[in-house]
C-alpha cells in the first residue's frame, strides 16, 4: 500500500510538473510573436465575414499589371495580409502568434493566406463552441502612396471561403480597386 501511495504522488507531480512547463512554453511563444510592419499606405478592409466548421477563408492578392508590358512600371506592389476580429484586434493562431502574410509581388504574380476554423485562438466575442468563426481580412499595401492621377493600385484583392473537404467554393468577396479612389473620377 505504501509503493501504490508513493507511486501515486510521484504521478501527480510529475503530471504538474509537465503541466507548469507547458505553460511556460505557451507564454515564450506568445511573448515571441511576430510583430507586424507599421508602415500603412493603402488598406482594402473587407466586411466581417463568417466561416463554419469545415470550412477556411482564403484572402488572396494579384498583382493584376501584365509581367511582359513595358508600357507599365515593373514596380512590384509590398502587400500586408492579416485579420481583425469582431472588437478590431489582429487575430492570432492557437500559439499566441498574430495571423500575417507580408508578400513583395512582382507584375503578373499572386500570393494566398489561409486561415482553418481550428487555426484561429479563441477570439473576444467569438463562441467557437457554436462552430461558427466572424473575422473580418485586412489587406494592406505597402509600397508608396500613390501620385494624384495615378492609376488605382494594380494588387486586388479576394476572399473566398471554401469547404475543407471538398474544396468546393462557398463564396467570393471582392474588392474592387477603384472603389477607393472614386473621388478621382469624378468631376
Amino acid at each position: 500500500m505504501n509503493k501504490r501511495n508513493v507511486f501515486t504522488k510521484l504521478s501527480i507531480a510529475i503530471v504538474l510538473a509537465a503541466l507548469i512547463s507547458t505553460g511556460a512554453v505557451w507564454q515564450m511563444r506568445r511573448a515571441q510573436a511576430n510583430p507586424l510592419p507599421t508602415a500603412v499606405e493603402d488598406q482594402t478592409s473587407f466586411g466581417t465575414i463568417g466561416f463554419t466548421l469545415g470550412q477556411t477563408m482564403r484572402v488572396s492578392v494579384a498583382n493584376t499589371l501584365p509581367s511582359n508590358d513595358s508600357n507599365t512600371p515593373p514596380d512590384p506592389c509590398r502587400v500586408l495580409i492579416n485579420f481583425r476580429d469582431l472588437s478590431g484586434e489582429l487575430v492570432h493562431n492557437r500559439a499566441g502568434q498574430v495571423i500575417f502574410r507580408e508578400v513583395l509581388l512582382n507584375p503578373g504574380q499572386g500570393t494566398f493566406l489561409d486561415v482553418g476554423f481550428f487555426t484561429i485562438a479563441p477570439q473576444p466575442g467569438t463562441n467557437i463552441g457554436t462552430g461558427r468563426i466572424q473575422i473580418r481580412p485586412v489587406v494592406t499595401s505597402l509600397t508608396s502612396p500613390p501620385e494624384p492621377d495615378s492609376p488605382p493600385d494594380p494588387c486586388v484583392p479576394v476572399v473566398e471561403v471554401f469547404n475543407d473537404l471538398t474544396g468546393r467554393t462557398a463564396f467570393v468577396v471582392s474588392a474592387d480597386p477603384a472603389v477607393r479612389r472614386t473621388s478621382l473620377l469624378t468631376n
